[in-house]
């Protein structure tokens, strides 16, 4: 789990930032989850329990990558597809 969650950690940062040329801030991202159409719309209580209350550990996993730079894909993977 933990590393699915860096992977998508990248891919959104990367998206938000080159792709739709946002800033590198949580504001913008928080934005550009809500509002780009790219993720699906949840109401409150369409979240599984899991999302509602991840483990530490991915809560560890995503400072890395945010909070901490840890950043290893390139800046032109947005997708899965392009791992590939």
């Amino acid at each position: 789990m933990v590393v699915k969650t860096i992977q998508q950690t990248w891919i959104m940062l990367n998206l938000n930032e080159a792709q739709m040329g946002n800033p590198s801030t949580g504001d913008a991202l928080y934005k550009m989850v809500q509002t780009s159409g790219w993720y699906g719309h949840h109401g409150d209580d369409d979240f599984p329990s899991y999302a509602m209350n991840p483990p530490q550990a991915v809560y560890d996993a995503i400072d890395q990558v945010m909070g901490k730079g840890k950043r290893t894909l390139p800046r032109y993977v947005t997708e899965y597809s392009d791992l590939l």
